[in-house]
């Protein structure tokens, strides 16, 4: 959802702003809650069909759809959000969660009280697991005497499961908590404001969640990469590159 205050607020937000900036005439369409590489493939066909210059998929699992629909459509330019196989009308952009993600971990490597702090994520694949291990080391790195606690629910739209990991993490002792993974960050927070233990966001400003518990957010800004693409696709630059 385009307001799910995370990774597709972010992404959509982003978009809104690329094509304010471009310069080139865009016609956005937005399709919401497409998950499921089942649902994603007849989505794309449809774009394609419908002659779209460019048709964009935010989350690795439009992968494997995308590649297959992409060289059906060869006049297409398609984009691969965290994914890594390319074509020559298949681009792949990805984020730099590991920055954030050491950002967060000076902080709560600095803040902890009791020198055990943690992080939950959603699903255990390569950008979210480079954020996780970014963490740790950074709050090891600025406090050698903290525990870092690490789950992975499974699913980033598991609240129940994210809840429960964040509720058992608080429960061995954790006063900081960071999170990555869009339903997965808003039940993160929700546990620490029931607990009133400081929390940290992810993927946009999420203070509104657990005001007084948030001291921080990792935002991404995806107008510069949007913008990128949009401006490419006319001049036929598009495609086999990350």
């Amino acid at each position: 959802r385009k307001d799910d205050v995370s990774w597709n607020q972010a992404a959509y937000e982003g978009m809104q702003k690329a094509v304010k900036e471009t310069s080139v005439k865009v016609d956005l369409t937005i399709v919401e809650q497409v998950y499921d590489p089942v649902d994603i493939e007849p989505a794309l066909r449809d774009y394609a069909q419908r002659d779209y210059d460019l048709v964009i998929g935010h989350g690795f699992q439009f992968q494997e759809p995308i590649i297959k629909v992409a060289e059906e459509f060869p006049k297409v330019n398609f984009a691969i959000g965290t994914g890594f196989k390319l074509a020559p009308n298949v681009g792949v952009y990805d984020t730099k969660l590991e920055q954030g993600g050491y950002l967060m971990g000076l902080i709560s490597g600095s803040l902890t009280k009791v020198n055990i702090v943690g992080v939950v994520g959603g699903v255990d694949v390569a950008e979210i697991h480079r954020g996780h291990v970014a963490y740790l080391l950074a709050a090891q790195k600025i406090n050698p005497e903290v525990k870092v606690l690490n789950t992975f629910v499974g699913d980033f739209n598991d609240l129940a499961g994210a809840k429960e990991a964040a509720l058992s993490q608080i429960n061995a002792g954790a006063d900081l908590l960071w999170q990555s993974g869009d339903g997965v960050g808003i039940a993160v927070l929700g546990a620490c404001k029931e607990k009133n233990i400081f929390c940290m966001g992810n993927a946009v400003e999420q203070t509104s969640l657990a005001p007084d518990n948030t001291i921080a957010s990792f935002v991404y800004n995806w107008t510069p990469v949007f913008k990128q693409m949009i401006e490419e696709t006319p001049q036929k630059a598009f495609g086999n590159k990350m």
